[in-house]
């Protein structure tokens, strides 16, 4: 699809199995860093990752050939072997069968300029940057 451009940013965010509270400081240091890497490694680019002990958070934009739901399966499905693979300790670890996606895109505001849409809401270019941000270092 060499001539096909798409701009596909969703917000995903899940939990480990029954909100267990076990990502610990340093297993989500590296495991945010690992799913990033899934994501880049499967021509997904990885803008935003974070969460605490019990979620994560995570902005992705989506290439053409791959679907919200196959992205999030390679994400979590690998992440998680990997955490098995990487903390024999964390054995029992396992996220949530289900996620939340919602879409964040660019768009132009007639009125204001340069905004974004984040589900059905029209945000500013401020907020953005924002929420962006927000993921990156959330503890929430």
């Amino acid at each position: 699809m060499a001539h096909s451009y798409t701009k596909i940013l969703i917000h995903y965010v899940f939990s480990t199995k029954n909100r267990e509270k076990i990502m610990t400081a340093p297993l989500q240091e590296r495991l945010w860093a690992y799913m990033g890497g899934i994501a880049n490694g499967n021509n997904m680019k990885t803008l935003a990752i974070g969460g605490i002990e019990d979620h994560v958070h995570l902005l992705i934009s989506l290439p053409v050939t791959l679907s919200i739901s196959k992205a999030i399966q390679l994400i979590k499905g690998g992440s998680s072997k990997w955490v098995h693979d990487t903390f024999p300790d964390h054995n029992e670890f396992k996220w949530q069968e289900g996620y939340g996606a919602f879409n964040f895109f660019p768009a132009i505001n007639c009125r204001s300029g340069l905004a974004c849409s984040y589900g059905t809401d029209i945000l500013d270019t401020a907020f953005c940057l924002k929420l962006k941000n927000f993921i990156s270092i959330s503890k929430f």
